[in-house]
C-alpha cells in the first residue's frame, strides 16, 4: 500500500488534522476582526480631548484655543475619574516611554560595544595564532578584510598597534630566509602582503611607522628576489604605496608612539619621516596641564609647588639606591609574563623525598605533555585548535603542572572549579603569548626598562616628588623619552577571549591526565564533587549553597602529608612588588604593572555584567577630572614598607605550637588556629564497639552522624585556616630582607584596597604586626610618647579613658610592656590582654628598642601609629547635618574624656525599657517586663554595637534584627524559646533606631532623605550617580536586565540602590577625607598610610598628621555638600525634556522629594580641630 505523500498520515489522521487547521484560521479571523474594532474605538476614543484630560485642564493647556468650542461633558462623574486616571496614566507612559526609549538605545549601544570588542579580541587572537603557526594566508587575508572595514568606519574597535603588529610580522617575513620557503610560498606572501599594504589605512604614526617598515623591507626583497621567483612588474603596486606613505607623513597623524614595537633605530632610518616632523607628532601625548582642576577648591593649596631643602620624600629609603630598583626591575617585568614564585615550605618536617618528586615519578608531566598534542589536534573549534597548535608542548606542559603543584600545596582536599580552570587558562596561554612575542621580536626590556631608568630618580631625589607627583612624573619621563605612557606589550587583552573557552577543556585535560596507583590500578588523581556549603548571613540564620568543586584523591592527600611540597608556588600577579609600581594616569589608566593595563575600579562580583570602569570614563568630564584621587591612589600603593623580622620569629614559634591542642586557649587568643590533626573525627568502632549495626537505634545513629558531620565540619574548618595563615607567614619568611609595594586600586565609592590579597596592611592583627614602614624615622620629641600613647590604645584597655590617663597607665604598666617585648610567651605575658595582641607585641617591642637604645629621640622607628576614627560613619553624618549633640557622642567637639556612641545608645536604650516596664498603658510594657525576665541585667552595649555601627551602612530592620537576636543568644538564657528571643529582638531594635534618631536627628533625617531620593531616582529607572567632594564620578552599579515596553535595557534593582545611597555616599565621603590627607602628608613629606578610616604615620609625624587630619575633614565639610547634591540630581535626573513629558503634579513630587528638607543644628564644624578624640 502506497503512503499518502500529502500527509504521511492515515485517512482519519488527515481528517482531523484539516479540522484542526479550520479552527485555527477562525480563531484568526476573530483575532484580527477584533484588532480592527479596537483601533476603531481607539480613534474616535481619542478625538475627543475632555475624555483624555482631566477636569480643568482644557483652560491651562495648548488644547484650549483649538478646543474651545469643546461643550462641557454630562456623563457620568464616575466616568469622568476613570477618563481622568486614563490620562494621568497616558501621560505617565509617555515620559516612562521616553525613559525606556533612552535607555534602550543606551542598552543596545552597549551591547553593540561588547559585540564590538569580543570581535576585536577574536580578530586579536586569530592574528597572534595566525602569526606563531606561520599562517601567512589567513593573516593577510583577516588583516585585509579588517583594513577594508576600518577604512569604512574609521571608529571601528580595533587595538591601536593591531596594525603595527602585522606589519611588523611582514617586514620580518622579508627579512628572513630567503631558503626557508619555496617560490610558490614567497609569491603567496608577496601578493598577499602587497594587497594588505594597498588597503591598511594609516590613521596614525605607529601603523604609518610599520608600513614604511614593511614597504622598505619588501622592496628590498623584490630588488634581490624578483628575478628568482618570476614575478612579474609591481612598480605601480610599488608607487602606490609609497605615495600613500608620503600622503600620511605629510598629513601628520599622529596617535601614539610606541617603541615596544619600532625603537628609535627604526625612526631614525626613515630620513624622510624625521624630516616632516615626524618626531614633533610622538610628543603629542601628554596633556597641556597635567595640574588639577582649578575648579576643585579642595586641592587648590596643592596646585602651588614649593620647594624646600629640608623636604624629605616619603617614598626615598636608604635600603635602596637607584641601581638596584633598575637591577630588579628585570626580574618585574618577566614576572609580568606569567608563572609562580617558589616559596620555601618552612613548615616541611618529613625524611622522605619531596613531593615534588613523587609527582615527577607519577610522569604527570609527560602525560600532560602527551594528551595536549592529542587534545589540540582534536578539539573541533578553529579557535582552540588554533590556539594550541604548534606549541612547545613540553613548556606548556610545564606551565600546566605548575598550576597543579600550585593547588595541592595549599594543603586543602577541595578547590573551586572556576578558579583551576580560570589558572589553567592563564597559564597556557601566557605561555602562548610569549611564543607570539618571541616571533614579533618584541621585548620589553629596553624600552620600557629606559623609561624606568628616568622613573626610577622619583625614589632618590629629594627635588623631584617636591615638583611632581608620582602621576605627573611618569608622563614627564614618557614624554621625554618619546614614549606612550599608557605603553604595554601589544594585543594583551586576547586572553579575555580565549579564558573562558579554553580553561574547561585545559581542566579536563589535566584531570584525565594526573593518574595515582590504587589497588594496582589507575585512578584519577582529581575527580569533580558537589559541596554543600553552609554559611550565615545577615538576610538569614543559614544559607546552603552547593558548590562545584574539585576533590583530590585521598591517596594523594596521604602521599602530600607524607612526603609534603619542599615549595609552594604563588601567581607572580597576586604578589606584592619589589620595584615602586607604575602610576595610575589619567582615566585610571595604566596601573601597577609595566607591560599591561590594569583596571582601576574593583569589579562588583554580583553584577559583574557591568563594565564599572567603563562607567567610570564615560562619566569623567574630562583629563583632569579625578587626578587628586588618581595620585592619592599612587601616594598609598607607593609606600614602602619591609618585614617586621621580630614579630615574624614570635608568629612563627607560635605556629610551631598549631598541632598541640592543649595549647588551644593561647592559640584561640593569638588567632591562630590548631591543625586539623587536632580533631579526632569519631569511627563507628569508637563509639559503639563490636555493637552489630541492626542493634543501633535511629536515635543512636542520628546521634552518631551529628557529632560526626560537626567533626569533619571543623576539621576542614581548621585546616584551611591554618592553610591561609601558612600562605602569609610563608611569604613574609620569603620577603624577609626585601622591600615591598602593595599597589591600590578602589571600589566605585572610591574606598582603596591594596591589590595583593595574601599580604598587606589592611588584613587582620597578624597581618599588620609583621608589616612595618620600610622608612624610619627619629622619634622625635613627642615620638616615646605617642609609642607609649599607642601601646594602650591598641589594647583597648583604656577606651573610655583620657589620653592623661592612657599615658600613665602605660608608665605604671612599663616593667610589663618590655617583658611582653623581651619574654613574649614565657614572661608575664601582659600584651595576651589586648584586643588586638599581635600590634600590641610589636609596639612593646619597639618601645623597648627606643628605651634600650640610651637615646630615645633620636632611635629611628619604623613602627606606623595608627589614629582611628572615633564610629567615622556618624561623624560624617553628624558633620553634614550639623547634629551637635551627634557630634559630641562621635567625638566631634572638644571633650575631656571620649564619648563612646555605643554606649550613650545602650543607656537610651535601657532607659526605654524602663519606661516602658513602669507604664502599663505603653504598647511595649508586656515585651519590656518579659525581656527583664530574660536579661535581668543593665543592656549590655555589644547587644547593640554592631546595629548602632552598621546603621551607617545601611543595615535593614531585619538584619539589625538579626544582629541583636544573635547577641542576646550570648546574653540571655540559653533555655527560652528562639521565637521569644525573636520578639525581644524586635523591641530591641525599634528602640535603637528611635535613641539613635534622638542624638542624630538631622543625620538620620539625611540618611532618610537620600532613600527617598533613591526611592524616586529608581522610580525614575535610572541607577543613583554623584560625584565626590574630589571629583571622582560614581554610579551604583546595580542594575538588571529588564524588559519594558517591549524594550531590552538595564533597570535599577530598586531595593539595592535605595538601601545602599546612604552608606555609599558617606564611604565615598571618609575616602575623599582619607584622600585628601593623604596628598597633604605626601606634600609635607610624611609617610602615610591608611586602613579606611585609622590612619597610620610615623611617631614623629603623628601631630602633624593629626593637624592635617582635621583641617581637611573641616575644609571638606564646610563645602555645601549636601546642596551640591541635590542641585547634581536635579540636573541629572530632572533633564528639560523629561519634565516637559511629566505631569505637573508628578514633576513637584520628583522634585520636593530631590530636595533636602531639614533643618540643620547648630555645630560649628571649625571645633572639630580643637577634638583630641575624633581620630586618636
Amino acid at each position: 500500500m502506497k503512503p499518502n505523500l500529502l500527509f504521511g498520515f492515515g485517512r482519519t489522521n488527515q481528517l482531523m488534522i484539516l479540522v484542526l487547521t479550520i479552527i485555527v484560521l477562525c480563531v484568526l479571523l476573530i483575532t484580527v476582526v477584533c484588532y480592527f474594532r479596537c483601533r476603531k474605538d481607539r480613534s474616535s476614543y481619542v478625538l475627543n480631548p475632555e475624555m483624555i484630560m482631566p477636569v480643568g485642564y482644557l483652560e491651562r493647556s495648548v488644547y484650549s484655543v483649538s478646543q474651545a468650542h469643546v461643550e462641557p461633558s454630562t456623563s457620568n462623574p464616575k466616568k469622568k475619574k476613570k477618563s481622568e486616571k486614563g490620562t494621568e496614566s497616558k501621560k505617565s507612559d509617555e515620559w516612562e516611554k521616553y525613559v525606556v526609549n533612552r535607555l534602550s538605545r543606551n542598552y543596545e549601544r552597549k551591547q553593540k560595544s561588547f559585540k564590538q570588542l569580543a570581535n576585536k579580541r577574536e580578530t586579536q587572537t586569530n592574528v597572534i595564532s595566525y602569526i606563531r603557526n606561520d599562517d601567512v594566508r589567513q593573516l593577510f587575508g583577516l588583516s585585509s578584510a579588517v583594513a577594508q572595514t576600518v577604512r569604512r568606519n574609521p571608529n571601528a574597535e580595533i587595538s591601536p598597534e593591531f596594525f603595527s603588529i602585522i606589519l611588523k610580522y611582514t617586514t620580518l617575513l622579508f627579512e628572513g630566509d630567503f631558503s626557508s620557503r619555496t617560490p610558490d610560498e614567497w609569491k603567496a606572501i608577496i601578493y598577499g602582503a602587497i594587497n594588505f599594504l594597498t588597503k591598511v589605512p594609516l590613521n596614525d604614526d605607529l601603523t604609518t611607522m610599520g608600513f614604511a617598515n614593511a614597504l622598505r623591507s619588501l622592496q628590498y626583497f623584490l630588488d634581490h628576489f624578483s628575478n628568482e621567483l618570476g614575478l612579474v612588474d609591481l612598480g605601480t603596486e610599488i608607487r602606490i604605496c609609497k605615495n600613500k606613505l608620503d600622503s600620511a607623513v605629510a598629513s601628520g597623524k599622529g596617535v601614539s608612539l610606541n617603541q615596544m614595537i619600532f625603537d628609535p633605530a627604526d625612526y631614525d632610518n626613515l630620513a624622510l619621516m624625521t624630516a616632516q616632523g615626524f618626531q614633533e607628532i610622538s610628543k603629542k601625548h601628554a596633556p597641556d596641564t597635567l595640574g588639577y582642576d582649578k575648579n576643585v577648591a579642595l586641592v587648590a593649596d596643592l596646585l602651588v609647588k614649593k620647594v624646600s631643602p629640608n623636604y624629605t620624600s616619603p617614598f626615598i629609603i636608604p635600603q635602596r639606591k637607584k641601581e638596584d630598583y633598575v637591577k630588579m626591575f628585570k626580574d618585574q617585568l618577566y614576572s609580568e609574563l606569567g608563572g609562580y614564585l617558589k616559596v620555601k615550605n618552612f613548615v616541611r618536617k618529613s625524611k622522605l623525598e619531596p613531593m615534588e618528586t613523587v609527582i615527577e615519578k607519577m610522569r604527570w608531566k609527560e602525560c600532560i605533555e602527551a594528551n595536549l598534542k592529542v587534545w589540540s589536534m582534536q578539539v573541533k573549534a578553529p579557535l582552540l585548535k588554533s590556539a594550541l597548535s604548534n606549541l612547545d608542548y613540553s613548556g606548556c606542559a610545564e606551565a600546566l603542572l605548575d598550576v597543579v603543584k600550585c593547588y595541592l600545596s595549599q594543603g586543602q582536599k577541595l578547590f573551586v572549579v572556576a578558579e583551576f580552570e580560570s589558572a589553567l587558562s592563564t597559564a597556557a596561554l601566557n605561555f602562548c603569548y610569549k611564543s607570539f612575542l618571541e616571533k614579533i621580536e618584541v621585548s620589553p626590556d629596553k624600552v620600557i626598562s629606559g623609561v624606568f631608568n628616568s622613573f626610577a630618580d622619583y625614589f632618590t631625589d629629594n627635588s623631584i616628588p617636591q615638583k611632581y607627583t608620582l602621576r605627573e612624573w611618569w608622563m614627564h619621563c614618557c614624554q621625554m623619552s618619546n614614549v606612550d605612557p599608557g605603553i604595554s606589550l601589544p594585543l594583551t587583552d586576547f586572553r579575555f577571549f580565549l579564558k573562558p573557552r579554553i580553561g574547561g577543556l585545559l581542566a579536563n585535560m589535566v584531570m584525565s591526565s594526573c593518574k595515582i596507583c590504587e589497588d594496582e590500578k589507575l585512578s584519577a588523581a582529581f575527580f569533580y564533587q558537589k559541596v554543600m556549603q553552609e554559611e550565615e548571613t545577615n538576610s538569614m540564620e543559614k544559607k546552603v549553597d552547593i558548590s562545584k568543586m574539585i576533590r583530590i584523591h585521598p591517596k594523594v592527600m596521604q602521599k602530600i602529608e607524607n612526603h609534603e611540597f619542599e615549595y609552594m608556588l604563588f601567581p607572580h600577579e597576586y604578589l606584592p612588588l619589589q620595584v615602586p609600581p607604575r602610576p595610575w594616569i589619567d582615566e585610571g589608566k595604566n596601573g601597577p604593572f609595566f607591560t599591561r593595563p590594569s583596571n582601576i575600579i574593583r569589579i562588583l562580583p554580583d553584577y559583574d555584567d557591568i563594565d564599572v570602569n567603563k562607567e567610570f570614563r564615560d562619566r569623567l568630564e574630562n583629563s583632569s577630572t579625578a587626578r587628586p584621587v588618581i595620585d592619592a591612589l599612587n601616594d598609598l600603593g607607593t609606600t614602602p614598607w619591609i618585614i617586621n623580622g621580630k614579630m615574624l620569629d614570635v608568629l612563627t614559634e607560635v605556629f610551631t605550637m598549631c598541632t598541640d591542642s592543649t595549647k588551644e586557649e593561647l592559640l584561640s587568643k593569638l588567632s591562630v588556629p590548631l591543625h586539623s590533626s587536632t580533631m579526632v573525627v569519631p569511627e563507628y568502632s569508637e563509639c559503639f564497639g563490636n555493637v552489630n549495626v541492626a542493634e543501633i537505634t535511629t536515635e543512636q545513629w542520628r546521634e552518631y552522624y551529628k557529632k560526626k558531620s560537626s567533626a569533619i565540619k571543623k576539621k576542614n574548618e581548621l585546616n584551611s585556616l591554618w592553610c591561609w595563615l601558612h600562605y602569609r607567614i610563608s611569604l613574609a619568611k620569603h620577603y624577609r630582607n626585601d622591600v615591598l609595594f602593595f599597589p591600590h586600586n578602589m571600589d566605585f565609592r572610591g574606598r582603596v584596597y591594596p591589590i595583593s590579597p595574601h599580604l598587606n596592611h589592611m588584613g587582620d592583627d597578624i597581618n599588620r604586626c609583621i608589616l612595618k614602614f620600610a622608612k624610619g624615622k627619629p622619634l622625635g620629641e613627642r615620638g616615646l610618647y605617642w609609642l607609649k600613647l599607642h601601646i594602650v590604645n591598641i589594647t583597648g584597655l583604656l577606651k573610655k579613658k583620657s589620653i592623661g590617663e592612657r599615658i600613665k597607665y602605660a608608665d605604671e604598666h612599663i616593667d610589663d610592656i618590655l617583658d611582653s617585648a623581651d619574654n613574649p610567651l614565657n614572661g608575664r605575658r601582659w600584651w595576651l590582654k589586648s584586643d588586638e595582641p599581635w600590634q600590641t607585641l610589636a609596639a612593646c617591642m619597639e618601645l623597648r628598642d627606643a628605651m634600650k637604645s640610651g637615646d630615645p629621640i633620636n632611635f629611628v622607628s619604623h613602627l606606623p601609629i595608627h589614629q582611628d576614627g572615633s564610629c567615622n560613619g556618624l561623624q560624617h553624618y553628624a558633620a553634614l547635618g550639623r547634629d551637635k549633640e551627634g557630634a559630641s557622642e562621635v567625638n566631634l567637639l572638644p571633650c575631656d574624656i571620649p564619648a563612646d556612641v555605643y554606649s550613650s545608645v545602650a543607656a537610651r536604650v535601657e532607659q526605654r525599657r524602663i519606661d516602658d516596664e513602669k507604664n502599663e498603658n505603653s504598647e511595649y510594657h508586656g515585651i519590656a517586663v518579659k525581656l527583664r525576665e530574660f536579661l535581668p541585667e543593665v543592656l549590655p552595649r555589644k547587644v547593640i554595637k554592631q546595629t548602632v555601627m552598621t546603621t551607617v551602612y545601611g543595615v535593614t530592620d531585619f538584619g539589625a534584627r538579626q544582629q541583636i537576636k544573635k547577641q542576646l543568644k550570648v546574653y540571655g538564657d540559653k533555655d527560652t524559646d528562639p521565637v521569644e528571643v525573636g520578639r525581644y529582638a524586635t523591641y530591641l531594635t525599634i528602640q535603637t533606631f528611635r535613641s539613635l534618631h534622638d542624638a542624630f536627628t538631622t543625620s538620620m533625617e539625611i540618611k532618610e532623605w537620600l532613600r527617598r531620593s533613591a526611592k524616586s531616582i529608581c522610580q525614575l529607572m535610572e541607577p543613583v550617580e554623584w560625584s565626590t567632594p574630589l571629583g571622582l564620578p560614581v554610579m551604583q552599579p546595580y542594575l538588571a536586565t529588564q524588559s519594558k515596553f517591549q524594550k531590552v535595557c538595564k533597570i535599577p534593582v530598586k531595593h539595592k540602590q535605595i538601601n545602599a545611597f546612604p552608606p555609599n555616599y558617606v564611604h565615598s565621603l571618609d575616602s575623599t577625607h582619607m584622600m585628601l590627607t593623604t596628598l597633604h602628608c605626601h606634600q609635607r613629606g610624611i609617610t602615610f598610610a591608611a586602613v579606611h578610616d585609622c590612619f597610620w604615620t610615623h611617631a614623629c609625624n603623628v601631630d602633624e598628621m593629626n593637624v592635617i587630619c582635621r583641617e581637611q575633614f573641616v575644609k571638606m565639610h564646610s563645602e555645601p555638600l549636601i546642596e551640591r547634591l541635590a542641585r547634581d540630581m536635579m540636573k541629572k535626573y530632572l533633564p528639560k525634556k523629561l519634565l516637559e513629558k511629566m505631569e505637573m503634579e508628578e514633576r513637584k513630587k520628583v522634585e520636593e522629594r530631590l530636595t533636602p528638607n531639614f533643618e540643620t543644628g547648630e555645630l560649628d564644624i571649625k571645633e572639630v580641630k580643637d577634638s583630641v578624640y575624633f581620630f586618636s
